[in-house]
């Protein structure tokens, strides 16, 4: 008898092999799709047209075609399929997550450029999912992870933090950045060199974060020595010195406060890419290339070796990563 009631229709099972049958044009590839074998398929799709009351698509040795009717259930089963999948997330979250909940830290150019747009993803996915978020540098970031503190961490830097697992979860590179007074600014060709750059009082993040990190490796690994005197930073010594191969005429904690004291004329700023992408795009602010360094960090994903994430930090793993969808 058909359908006369929604406590009457047909599996998920059955909804799902008329959708693949109808988008594929094919019984037999929607079959093997599905991994069941080519007759059950046809009987199946035969017992929810009668179930239904209607015809979905019209048969032929090449394929088949849907019907008016078959469009239209196609379209509606899409939705019911969607929303019983949205209910297993949700079902698994809760299983697996006590609660739909995690806690998570994050270095400040990935909270900040990054994570945004994480978050707005996993919220798609899991619209009931609850994220506590700790913002810190890269150092604190991994000091959390490895007190269990948190359960999954991002971090900027060039190299992998010790006893953690870790996972490159893309790429940034540091900018030099001035005003459009400055001398660098008006230069025919905007470019300085190591030497340049480490005699120059900067503006920088403070030490434990992964943009400075990057800056001392990268200078060191030239060999400069900063000469000149003043700022916090002090005359610092080139490869193998314990002090960092620049001069600091501040040392800031955030990246913001970076670039308000570069607008303020206090000097070049060294802050990610990522996050003076808009200034320079409006020309508040000047990018000036640097020759001699490689200024490039990666950014990873970190957490405990002897816990994978699972539940929503899993979630927001995988969609760091590229394999969340």
């Amino acid at each position: 008898m058909p359908v006369t009631s929604p406590w009457e229709l047909p599996d998920l099972v059955s909804l799902r092999l008329a959708v693949e049958v109808l988008d594929r044009r094919s019984i037999g590839a929607a079959a093997r799709q599905l991994g069941i074998s080519q007759p059950a398929a046809s009987a199946r799709l035969a017992a929810l047209e009668r179930r239904l009351g209607v015809q979905l698509c019209l048969r032929s040795p090449t394929g088949v075609r849907p019907t008016p009717a078959g469009v239209l259930v196609r379209d509606v089963a899409a939705q019911v399929l969607e929303a019983a999948e949205r209910l297993a997330i949700e079902v698994e979250a809760l299983r697996d997550d006590g609660g739909g909940d995690a806690r998570i830290a994050a270095s400040l150019t990935i909270a900040d450029y990054l994570l945004p747009g994480w978050l707005h993803q996993l919220r798609r996915r899991w619209p009931s999912a609850s994220v506590r978020l700790e913002v810190a540098n890269s150092a604190e970031v991994v000091r959390a992870v490895s007190a269990g503190e948190v359960e999954l961490g991002f971090v900027e830097g060039g190299s992998a933090p010790v006893g953690l697992h870790a996972q490159v979860i893309g790429t940034d590179e540091l900018a030099v950045v001035v005003t459009p007074e400055h001398p660098w600014a008006r230069r025919p060709v905007r470019v300085v060199d190591t030497d340049e750059l480490a005699g120059t009082p900067l503006v920088v993040r403070e030490r434990g974060s992964g943009t400075r990190e990057v800056l001392e490796r990268g200078l060191r690994g030239t060999g400069r020595r900063a000469t000149g005197g003043g700022g916090t930073g002090g005359s610092a010594g080139g490869r193998g010195s314990g002090r960092a191969p620049f001069l600091a005429v501040l040392e800031l904690g955030s990246t913001s406060a970076i670039k308000a004291a570069v607008r303020a004329g206090d000097g070049p700023g060294v802050v990610s890419a990522l996050a003076v992408a808009d200034e320079v795009a409006r020309g508040e602010l000047v990018r000036v290339a640097v020759t001699g360094a490689r200024l490039q960090r990666r950014l990873r994903a970190v957490w405990p070796r002897d816990r994978l994430p699972d539940g929503v930090a899993g979630a927001l793993l995988a969609i760091a990563t590229g394999e969340g969808g």
